[in-house]
């Protein structure tokens, strides 16, 4: 797992919890601050340093960053392989409730990878 990456995720998620929305990787109808993000979401934005939003699959960072990982430009995908996650535990990751993921993301931050998967395998989707 992408401990430095989960670090600062984890930060925000602390500093911020309003802005951790697992139901959509990146929202904002106005695309003002109070911007909210899944845990992809912001690992794709912490990654280009890109104010991206949900329909922004095909911007130019994305499809560089989505090229140089080789996989498509989808933000699963790209997550996934950002915080260095196998397939199984990203499918369960990106589809818990906020306060799940954000368990996830404190034992990931702090180098509890094994910890993180097994609170994962135990939460009901």
């Amino acid at each position: 797992m992408n401990t430095e990456l989960f670090r600062k995720i984890d930060a925000i998620i602390k500093l911020t919890p309003e802005k951790m929305e697992m139901c959509s990787w990146a929202s904002n109808e106005e695309r003002s601050c109070g911007t909210t993000r899944c845990v992809a979401g912001w690992a794709v934005h912490l990654t280009t340093g890109q104010p991206l939003f949900d329909d922004d699959n095909e911007h130019p960072s994305v499809r560089e960053l989505a090229d140089s990982l080789g996989v498509p430009p989808y933000f699963e995908a790209l997550g996934r392989e950002l915080l260095d996650l196998s397939p199984e535990t990203a499918a369960r990751l990106f589809y818990v409730s906020n306060e799940d993921a954000a368990t996830f993301v404190s034992l990931a931050a702090r180098g509890q990878g094994e910890g993180a998967e097994e609170f994962l395998e135990n939460v009901e989707l």
